[in-house]
Parts: structure tokens; sequence; C-alpha cells
């Protein structure tokens, strides 16, 4: 994952009863895409400290609340300055995202009976998010394989074809942050027989 917003934030402190172990760094561990994350630095002991955060100078501690506007993780420094060193206090957050830029697409429209149906299925999500093809008769395929690329997960369906497979097919995406479920475009496939096939009518 790539940092995408750093924050560096100064203690600046003149007592002598203070120390790194006094010190605290909390916050959230994830944030949703487009909502707000939280953080807190300061003292659990009485001291007076300045914490120099984006260009502003506070006292004693600071409450910070900002959105999440990218998919990359967010990354918040607390540097701790003292006569005798310092000491960085580092929480990272984890940005969640639904699934986007969803596609399923077929190799074929027609298909012979006997060959293989194939789909390609592609989505980006953060945590990554399970794919199912859905086809005729309420019937699921799980892929036949897979493929993680960074934050793009990838699915690859192939079902040997029968005549009761043609219809209507889309893969629908179960997101493993909530397991709420995206479902692609519909496509239809048809399954086709030689001509000199003979049925049997009873």
């Amino acid at each position: 994952m790539f940092l995408a917003f750093i924050a560096s934030i100064i203690f600046i402190t003149y007592a002598n009863d203070c120390s790194i172990e006094d010190m605290y760094f909390k916050g959230d561990k994830t944030v949703i895409l487009g909502e707000l994350y939280s953080a807190e630095c300061g003292s659990l002991k009485e001291c007076y400290l300045l914490i120099f955060f984006e260009n502003e100078f506070f006292h004693k501690h600071i409450i910070i609340k900002k959105r999440a506007t990218t998919k990359e993780n967010i990354s918040l420094t607390c540097q701790v300055l003292f006569p005798s060193g310092s000491k960085d206090l580092v929480l990272e957050i984890e940005v969640l995202y639904p699934p986007q830029n969803f596609s399923c697409i077929p190799k074929k429209m027609q298909v012979l009976e006997g060959d293989y149906l194939e789909f390609s299925a592609k989505i980006s999500s953060n945590p990554h998010s399970d794919i199912v093809l859905k086809g005729p008769n309420n019937v699921n395929y799980l892929p036949t394989k897979f493929d993680v690329e960074g934050e793009l997960y990838k699915a690859m369906f192939k079902i040997n074809a029968s005549l009761n497979m043609t219809g209507s097919y889309t893969c629908a995406a179960i997101w493993k942050y909530n397991n709420s479920i995206t479902t692609s475009n519909i496509v239809n496939i048809d399954v086709l027989y030689p001509p000199d096939r003979i049925f049997s009518i009873v």
C-alpha cells in the first residue's frame, strides 16, 4: 500500500516529570473511503506540552478528525522531542473501500455443446471480494482460477457447456468487509448443438 497522507506532530516538553512512556497516540485502525477517521495524541501526565500539527500549535493534546479521500492508507506520526533525543510514534490507518470497476466478460457469446463456457471477471476492493458466476436455474459457479494483483482481484471461469446452460449470466462480488453483494452486467449465452442431433420425444 502507498502512503498518501503523512502528517508530522511535534511534542515539545518543558517539564522534567514527563517521559516518552507517558505519551500516547491512539485512533482508528480502519476507515471506509469517504468517511471520517479520528486520532488523539497527548500525555498521560499533567505537564506542559506544545503540539505542532499542520502548521498550528496546540496545548497538551490534540484530537484529529479528517475524512479519508483516497484509497491509499494513512500514516500519522507524532514526534516527541526531549533534551536527550526524540521518539516517533506512528499510527497507521487502513482505508477500506467497496467493490469498484467490476467487469465480467464472456470469451464467446455462443458456445457449442461439449465445449467450454469461459468468463473472465475483475474487481477492485479492500478487503478483497469473492466472485461467483450466477447462471440459469439459480446455479452458482466458483472460479476455476484466480489471481491477485495488488488491490485488483481477477477470476476465471471455465465450465463444460451443456444445452441446459443456455440463458442469462452475471457475476456477483461479495465484499468481505460486510458481505454486501455487487452484481455485474447481465450476459445472454447460447449453447448450440449440431444439426444432425436427434431428440426423442416422449
